[in-house]
């Protein structure tokens, strides 16, 4: 796909403070759960943390940079 749609091998993903955070958090043992109280914890001042955390754990996984433990590899 690198070749067909000439896309570079590696790309840059531009991330605000909260995805950051998140991003450098997975460690393939942590839960939703655990990262939500996490980020809680580093913003205690964000609105609607838990639904925001989920919707971009679900763009992560949309776009293949994650997957939910027990899913297979496509």
């Amino acid at each position: 796909a690198q070749r067909f749609f000439h896309r570079p091998r590696v790309s840059d993903i531009k991330l605000d403070a909260y995805g950051s955070f998140v991003w450098l958090s997975i460690d393939d043992v942590k839960d939703v759960h655990q990262l939500s109280k996490e980020l809680d914890e580093k913003f205690p001042k964000m609105e609607k943390s838990l639904s925001r955390l989920i919707k971009f754990l679900e763009i992560m996984r949309d776009n293949h940079l994650i997957r939910w433990k027990g899913e297979k590899k496509k």
